[in-house]
């Protein structure tokens, strides 16, 4: 029987993380993709830039990516004024 142990990520930080990128962002504020971007930003001390995407991104070959989007989304401005408030001025955030 395995047994799992949460690592606290407490006194960790990211000295030399500066951009992010995060595809298929779904937006539900009660799910673990907003608490992956809030753990970023609070143990982050150089982010410049952070982009959201809510688009999905298919291969389809041949070095071709088709783009859509798919089920329900959290509309892009309550994704940007939600996580706005909680970034340094000086970050650049970008919600797709």
């Amino acid at each position: 029987m395995k047994i799992k142990e949460e690592i606290s990520s407490e006194g960790f930080r990211h000295h030399h993380l500066r951009e992010v990128e995060i595809y298929n962002f779904k937006g539900n504020f009660d799910g673990k993709q907003v608490e992956l971007i809030r753990d970023l930003m609070n143990h982050s001390v150089a982010i410049d830039k952070i982009q959201i995407d809510r688009r999905v991104h298919i291969y389809t070959g041949n070095g071709e990516l088709s783009t859509i989007m798919f089920g329900e989304r959290t509309p892009r401005k309550q994704v940007y004024e939600l996580l706005r408030q909680r970034l340094p001025p000086t970050t650049n955030l970008k919600v797709l």
